[in-house]
């Protein structure tokens, strides 16, 4: 068989991909032959090479968890008006009907602005879902000055539209893996890429924001917002609730580096 030398568009050859991970040429290959890292050959060629997409992944994945990013059969997109009764049901699993916001208002905000809810599923069953919602700045003092969930704060005349060229002040963050799933660290971690990757796109279309918020008082919330590098504060009036905040610019965290170099005219990240 002949030799490739070409790298074909939007693959990386071993040793591009070896470099992009970080990690020893032996721990490279034992990936590989697992399949967590699928090589392609050309007919009538040698050489293999490596989807940039699915290397970056996992290159991203390993520095935000410092966990192994496995494959799996889940699928990341945009809510459609049909997924939002499986983002509903997600929040009951978690949180009960008293302590989540209706089905109605949920589907309200959907109406208001369809760029805001991003789903995970498995089998066509939502297992985890992402809020990326901008909101008047009046709306995140409120939050802050009186402890108020944000649930009962933010109207639907808060939730602001992505207007390509504006820069947003705050944009809400919200991340929830379904209770009782098998993997729910595996699926946060799928919902943290995923929305690395909407971030990007926003960015793209022009469309940019200086910070990044949400609230929890769960043990898992305040770990994940910690890994992410969200500086907190404790809300007043509350037992426990702690707000998080991301600046977007003076951010070092993985999660917004492509954003970031994109914003400043630097191009984008190599994944799609």
């Amino acid at each position: 068989m002949g030799r490739s030398t070409k790298i074909p568009a939007g693959f990386y050859n071993a040793s591009q991909a070896i470099k992009r991970l970080g990690v020893p040429r032996s721990t490279f290959y034992d990936w590989v032959e697992k399949g967590t890292i699928k090589k392609f050959v050309e007919p009538g060629k040698s050489d293999a090479f490596y989807l940039k997409a699915a290397v970056d992944d996992l290159a991203k994945a390993r520095e935000l968890f410092t966990i192994q990013y496995a494959a799996d059969t889940t699928t990341f997109e945009k809510a459609k008006e049909a997924d939002v009764q499986g983002i509903y049901d997600l929040a009951v699993s978690l949180w009960g009907t008293r302590g989540t916001y209706p089905y109605e208002m949920r589907l309200a905000r959907y109406k208001r602005n369809p760029d805001i809810f991003y789903v995970l599923k498995y089998m066509d069953v939502v297992v985890g879902y992402v809020t990326f919602m901008p909101v008047t700045t009046k709306a995140v003092e409120e939050l802050k000055t009186t402890g108020k969930r944000a649930s009962a704060i933010i109207t639907l005349d808060d939730i602001l539209p992505f207007t390509p060229g504006e820069t947003l002040e705050y944009v809400f963050l919200e991340i929830a893996v379904r209770d009782g799933v098998p993997k729910p660290k595996q699926y946060g971690m799928r919902l943290v890429l995923g929305m690395s990757d909407v971030i990007e796109d926003f960015a793209k279309r022009g469309i940019k924001f200086k910070k990044l918020f949400g609230t929890s008082r769960t043990a898992d919330g305040i770990e994940m917002s910690q890994k992410l590098g969200f500086k907190e504060s404790l809300l007043p009036s509350t037992e426990g609730t702690l707000f998080f905040e991301l600046d977007t610019e003076t951010s070092h965290h993985p999660l917004l580096e492509g954003y970031q170099k994109i914003t400043r005219g630097e191009g984008s990240s190599n994944r799609k």
